[in-house]
């Protein structure tokens, strides 16, 4: 299986009407704990996750909130537990019915899981690991 995963690098407390991402393209309605996680288009999160995809914190879905950056994303954690820098975020990948699949993201992004994974920049490490049933 296919695993996409980063690291919260801050979390912060922000007050309802404060804006998001490059445009300010979110508004919180409310006071909302957000994470910025170090990931974003360039190590191939699709910029159709700006406001509508989700990400996995504590094994739980984080909605995005504010415009893909290229290096980070900001997420709204404050369903996700107690939550802190260095954190694993899980960006594809997971287990059982709250897996997120390239076929998720292909969707979002009116394509296809195969240009979803080309798109994983060269920045990002690989690690291949052999299933236990080879």
């Amino acid at each position: 299986m296919l695993t996409l995963k980063t690291r919260v690098a801050q979390v912060r407390e922000l007050p309802a009407g404060t804006t998001l991402g490059y445009g300010r393209t979110w508004c919180l309605g409310k006071p909302t704990r957000v994470a910025t996680i170090s990931a974003g288009y360039a190590d191939g999160l699709p910029l159709a996750l700006t406001n509508r995809g989700h990400v996995l914190v504590n094994g739980r879905a984080c909605p995005v909130v504010g415009r893909i950056s290229m290096d980070y994303t900001t997420v709204d954690v404050s369903r996700a537990g107690a939550v802190k820098p260095g954190d694993e975020v899980i960006c594809l990948g997971g287990s059982g019915k709250g897996a997120i699949t390239p076929d998720d993201w292909g969707k979002l992004k009116g394509t296809h899981a195969y240009e979803v994974i080309c798109a994983l920049g060269n920045r990002v490490e690989r690690q291949y690991i052999a299933s236990a049933d080879r």
